[in-house]
């Protein structure tokens, strides 16, 4: 009998062999019947922000961003896929006293979120208008 997986310099001895063969074989058994089963799809969270920038006397205005940022992380911790949205679609202004120049962990995690090249394709919400919600699990 020829082994399948067994290297050309039969480097393996048969008591490896049956050891392999015998775990490949409990992974098959372990399987579910279909791959949904195996790999259930990620809840959806549909976060809801700003698209306003205003400015009142003295301070300007826009989404302050420990507001989306803290949830945005938890919710990713937890497994769920998170997407954003706004009223005008696009980068929602960030209310720049927010993210005040700290040497802060907290507050330099915060704003490196904003810089960071992984993130910018979420802090391009989608228009709202463009959303179905029936998509979501949560909002």
């Amino acid at each position: 009998m020829t082994s399948i997986i067994a290297s050309e310099d039969n480097s393996m001895s048969r008591k490896q062999h049956l050891a392999l063969y015998c775990f490949a074989a409990m992974l098959l058994c372990c399987l579910p019947a279909n791959e949904a089963q195996a790999f259930p799809p990620k809840k959806k969270i549909l976060m809801v922000v700003t698209s306003s920038k205003g400015k009142i006397p003295r301070h300007s205005t826009g989404l302050w961003a420990e507001e989306l940022v803290v949830p945005y992380r938890i919710f990713r911790k937890a497994g769920f896929q998170v997407s954003l949205t706004s009223p005008k679609g696009g980068t929602p202004p960030i209310d720049p006293n927010s993210i005040p120049k700290s040497k802060d962990a907290k507050i330099k995690s915060i704003s490196g979120f904003f810089k960071s090249p992984r993130n910018q394709a979420f802090l391009r919400s989608q228009k709202l208008s463009d959303i179905d919600a029936s998509m979501y699990d949560a909002i």
